[in-house]
């Protein structure tokens, strides 16, 4: 594979020009609660996003898998013989990808040895950040299987890295400050750079996270129980789920690295007053 996110850079500047690529304006806030920092991210308008649902709804074809085939205009690179790297068309952080299945798989289904390896060499390229949402419970909001890529800098805050970096240093499969159900582990250093390592590493630690958190495979593939899980260069973690959402509010893997997303500050506000902490806990579990 070419370099990842030089190809990334290039095909997203020729998708803002021609329309393929549909930013979504956001206003940052930082919150701190009992020391603990939060980014809380208001959209800004939706309305793009909500024509192209209302479009295929009078259409009847609300069901449309859009990755199969994805557009073409935000196809960055291929990923071994079994997935695609494709830009995420509504982003609200630029770069953002989402590496998907060629066939069509459910999101709920277990990650296995190909997406590990796929995922592997997209990390190899360059410091990201990975997250899956195993099903809609989990903040998932297409069917078909894929993980999701951000490239770290300025614009990829996660607030709650320091302290789980340091958890994960100390061998602590949990970080104390963390109150939601979670279970981490540390990466062995360098890891990412060797991806045919990495992706067996990666795949085993994975399965014993899930072992660890009672979250079973069934006969059909499928995960019993919702998850997020999250990678960086310095640890995975897994996060069982109980639902989707906080009164109003749709928390997915990265509200657990401390990064939330609301469409209205009365959203923000009403989360403010549950305890932002506390709105973490009572959707995992």
């Amino acid at each position: 594979m070419d370099d990842l996110w030089t190809r990334t850079h290039q095909v997203s500047a020729a998708a803002l020009a021609s329309g393929a690529l549909q930013p979504i304006a956001t206003e940052c806030l930082t919150l701190r609660e009992n020391g603990i920092p939060f980014a809380i991210r208001i959209l800004g308008s939706l309305a793009d996003k909500e024509r192209a649902r209302e479009r295929l709804a009078r259409a009847g074809r609300q069901d449309v898998d859009p990755f199969l085939p994805p557009d073409p205009a935000l196809l960055v690179s291929e990923a071994g013989p079994a997935h695609l790297c494709v830009l995420n068309k509504y982003y609200v952080i630029e770069h953002h990808l989402l590496l998907v299945t060629r066939a069509y798989e459910p999101q709920r289904r277990v990650l296995n040895a190909a997406d590990f390896a796929a995922l592997a060499t997209c990390l190899a390229d360059g410091p990201a950040m990975a997250f899956y949402n195993s099903g809609p419970e989990a903040g998932a909001s297409q069917a078909h299987k894929h993980l999701q890529l951000l490239p770290r800098g300025d614009a990829m805050t996660l607030p709650f890295e320091p302290l789980l970096t340091r958890a994960a240093t100390r061998g602590s499969p949990t970080a104390p400050e963390m109150a939601f159900a979670h279970r981490l582990v540390a990466l062995p250093d360098g890891l990412l750079a060797r991806p045919a390592q990495a992706a067996g590493w990666l795949h085993r630690c994975y399965r014993e996270l899930l072992e660890a958190q009672h979250l079973v495979v069934a006969t059909d593939g499928s995960v019993t129980h919702p998850y997020n899980l999250l990678l960086t260069e310095s640890w995975l973690m897994l996060v069982p789920r109980r639902r989707e959402r906080t009164g109003t509010v749709s928390i997915n893997a990265l509200g657990f690295a401390g990064a939330l997303l609301v469409k209205s500050r009365e959203q923000a506000e009403a989360l403010r007053r549950e305890g932002l902490m506390r709105a973490l806990v009572s959707v995992a579990g």
